[in-house]
């Protein structure tokens, strides 16, 4: 008996949602702003493996984090788009783009 495990551990990629996209360009914009493109680039290309486990300990911090420090509902936002690929994609993207 084989097992078929080529697609065991993909992380499928979903459509970005619209208030998705804007919290991209915001953070982008931000990032710019402080002229941190090019480490901010190379600091998210290279940590691709380890997106979709920040995203899971986001989730696991999450009740901690809502009642400490920020607004309910913002840690599952920002878990969302670490566990999707998409979402480095166009940040990459958005950081290498020439308009500010």
């Amino acid at each position: 008996m084989k097992l078929n495990l080529g697609k065991a551990f993909k992380i499928p990629n979903r459509q970005l949602r619209p208030d998705e996209l804007k919290l991209l360009d915001a953070v982008a914009e931000a990032i710019k702003k402080r002229g941190l493109s090019v480490p901010a680039s190379v600091l998210l290309d290279g940590s691709r493996p380890l997106h979709f486990l920040g995203g899971s300990a986001c989730r696991l911090m999450q009740p901690l984090l809502e009642a400490a420090v920020l607004k309910p509902g913002s840690v599952a936002k920002v878990a969302r788009l670490m566990e999707n690929p998409s979402a480095a994609d166009r940040l990459l993207e958005l950081l290498s783009s020439k308009h500010p």
